[in-house]
């Protein structure tokens, strides 16, 4: 198969933000861009670089200075994708089928597991041999998979680097024969992994499954006992039924462990309790910046940026043919709380975030313990806000790309 690096190419995988990432004009200078990551790919290179490397959650997250590389990257993981059908998992689509599964009456154990240091132990020599013995593989590609291996990977069995396009893809699939497993094993009907969270839903009670588990887990990789969870749902008395609850891709299920008749499980599904705290902290971080540099238009914007829903405008690059707008926020990213019998949504209460609204303005009444001074008017402007308004009215912010970045500064790693 021979792999033409054209316009077409590299137009294909240009993102929004690649001016501002990587200080360049996309809509000045496309052509010119276009030019040198095409003349690069016919070259070829030994390794990937310049890299820089930052933390983000205490993990190492690399990155590449020059552009023209990673568009190759991008492409390069783009091909892989089609060449081995591989699926990367949608968030929205797997939470819905969660829901699903959970409002199904009859008798269910589900088993929650997390894989340790994901990205950094995935076992790569098989990794290796599966990509180089794959046919109708171009030459071309297989050329720079290897490049990344010896820049990312040089004398290490295990570990992929995280923040680089291809890593991802890899990982799932270093994963796919274990997933093909743990979807074999006997009792099991529904199985969900999101990078390293493990959601498994049997139809009988679960021991051999977890002892299963282990020995099906690639070589070297280990699951977190700390985020190990089980949750039996097969109460038989209406008398004895108890609610219970547990947490998945940012969202909290609520319901019954009941397990009788042909009715459909009420469930309910909410933030997440650790995203909720998530947000009180990002709060704390923003008036505790404002204490110190007095800029209230930025801390204004930070918190309404908190509480409401935007999509980036795309800065520099409007000559560019990308994607739809993806739109983000307080709505966007939990658009699928709510009540669900049968899984269709019944209602939506908002009652963590009316709480989030009660601890936001209770935080207001008392900035003097963080020497916040703020005037009268700067106080209504601030009591504005409401998150349960934001996610209800789907209440719309515009931001640019440079304004989202100063907005970020004082939680980065939070």
């Amino acid at each position: 198969m021979l792999i033409n690096f054209d316009e077409r190419t590299f137009s294909a995988v240009i993102r929004a933000g690649d001016s501002r990432r990587f200080q360049i004009d996309l809509k000045k200078d496309r052509d010119s861009i276009i030019k040198k990551a095409i003349d690069t790919a016919a070259t070829g290179f030994p390794f990937f670089g310049p890299i820089n490397i930052s933390k983000i959650k205490n993990r190492d997250c690399s990155s590449l200075s020059d552009y023209s590389q990673t568009l190759i990257l991008r492409f390069v993981s783009k091909f892989l994708s089609h060449r081995f059908r591989v699926d990367i998992k949608n968030r929205d689509r797997t939470v819905r089928s969660v829901i699903e599964a959970l409002t199904d009456s009859t008798p269910m154990y589900i088993l929650r597991r997390d894989i340790s240091s994901f990205y950094e132990s995935i076992p790569i020599e098989q990794l290796k041999i599966k990509v180089a013995r794959s046919a109708y593989m171009p030459s071309v590609i297989k050329q720079f998979i290897e490049v990344y291996f010896q820049t990312f990977c040089l004398g290490s069995t295990q570990g992929l680097p995280r923040g680089i396009s291809l890593s991802p893809v890899l990982a799932e699939l270093a994963m796919e024969d274990f997933d093909k497993a743990v979807r074999g094993l006997q009792g099991v009907y529904r199985y969900f992994r999101y990078s390293d969270d493990i959601l498994i839903f049997s139809f009988k009670s679960p021991e051999e499954i977890e002892h299963e588990l282990l020995s099906l887990l690639p070589a070297g990789m280990h699951f977190n006992k700390a985020k190990e969870d089980r949750i039996d749902v097969d109460c038989k008395e209406k008398a004895d039924q108890q609610k219970t609850d547990f947490e998945y891709l940012g969202y909290k299920y609520i319901f019954s462990n009941l397990a009788i008749g042909k009715m459909h499980r009420i469930v309910k599904v909410e933030i997440a309790e650790k995203k909720i705290l998530k947000i009180k902290t990002r709060i704390f971080c923003a008036l505790k910046a404002y204490a110190k540099d007095r800029k209230f238009s930025l801390l204004h914007m930070r918190l309404r940026f908190l509480a409401g829903n935007f999509t980036v405008l795309r800065h520099g690059a409007s000559s560019i043919k990308t994607s739809k707008d993806v739109k983000s926020g307080i709505y966007y990213n939990y658009k699928l709380c709510g009540t669900y019998k049968g899984g269709d949504l019944i209602q939506y209460e908002g009652a963590e975030l009316k709480a989030l609204d009660a601890f936001y303005n209770s935080l207001l009444k008392n900035t003097t313990g963080m020497r916040v001074s703020l005037s009268a008017s700067q106080l209504t402007q601030l009591r504005a806000i409401s998150f349960f308004k934001g996610f209800s009215l789907k209440y719309s912010e515009k931001f640019d790309a440079i304004e989202v970045t100063e907005i970020k500064k004082v939680w980065r790693n939070v």
